[in-house]
């Protein structure tokens, strides 16, 4: 991009560079009258048109570089924008995970309780279970000493008759 800024500025040189020139003439001394000194002033007059092409080549360089660092500065704010919205985004996302989580351990600690209390009652029930067999079984002898007890008294009865 070096060379094709240079190469440009040398075709906006010439148009430059004549007036440049002209302004450089105006403000230069009355030329002298001796042949040396209007060769050398030829040669100065060609390296100061060769210094001014080379000045304009790194001016257009120069405000190249102004517009493209520009350019890299807005597309930098733009994803600084972006990241920024993406930080607040994955906070919020991290708030929420936070909060399920919590939410979850809760469900997981009271569905613990539950599983403890159903124990519990499980045992209860067996115990309450295993007494009224218990009862049952009593019942049951009741009922049959007292059907013994019955047929004793039918039978003494019968013998008092």
């Amino acid at each position: 991009s070096i060379l094709s800024s240079s190469s440009r500025s040398n075709s906006i040189c010439s148009n430059e560079n004549d007036q440049n020139l002209e302004n450089v003439a105006i403000q230069q001394v009355p030329p002298p009258q001796n042949a040396k000194s209007q060769e050398q002033i030829a040669y100065l007059e060609s390296e100061l048109e060769k210094i001014n092409c080379i000045l304009s080549a790194k001016r257009t360089f120069a405000s190249e570089l102004k517009r493209k660092l520009a350019t890299t500065e807005d597309q930098l704010k733009t994803q600084n924008s972006k990241l920024e919205r993406s930080k607040k985004h994955s906070a919020q996302l991290e708030k929420e995970l936070l909060h399920s989580s919590s939410k979850l351990s809760a469900e997981r600690n009271h569905t613990a309780d539950l599983k403890r209390t159903c124990d519990k009652m499980e045992k209860n029930l067996k115990k309450k279970e295993n007494a009224f067999l218990a009862l049952e079984e009593d019942m049951e002898a009741v009922k049959h000493d007292r059907n013994q007890i019955l047929s004793q008294v039918k039978s003494a009865e019968k013998r008092i008759e």
